[in-house]
């Protein structure tokens, strides 16, 4: 797997300590209550919210609402290195931040939606 984009699983549940050795997580929640462990670090869910995991850190979820939203999985290696510098330079730049609050009139749905729905159609 080197890219999967998904909609975020709108369960009430508490999940295992785990990590993904792999790929990067980008995480978009525009709904749900709870909490969010990274490494040593506890977030309140409070949405909207961007969540940027890098390959190995730790982290679960303990929800009391049910959460929405989508997840982009990848690896580094997906993109290609000159025609995409710009977006490698952003990962590069993405590397210490963890958590990135939204102002609810900013969260890209629209964009998460089209996104996803490209990802659907299994084109390359």
């Amino acid at each position: 797997m080197t890219l999967k984009v998904s909609r975020f699983k709108e369960q009430i549940k508490k999940t295992k300590p785990h990590k993904h050795d792999e790929y990067y997580e980008l995480i978009f929640l525009s709904q749900g209550e709870g909490f969010h462990c990274i490494e040593s670090e506890k977030f309140m869910v409070s949405p909207p919210d961007f969540y940027f995991l890098k390959p190995g850190q730790l982290h679960f979820w303990q929800f009391t609402s049910i959460p929405k939203g989508y997840v982009i999985l990848f690896n580094k290696s997906e993109f290609d290195a000159i025609k995409e510098n710009t977006l490698i330079e952003l990962i590069r730049n993405l590397t210490e931040i963890t958590r990135i609050k939204i102002q609810p009139d900013k969260f890209p749905t629209n964009l998460l939606q089209e996104i996803f729905n490209e990802f659907q159609q299994q084109n390359k």
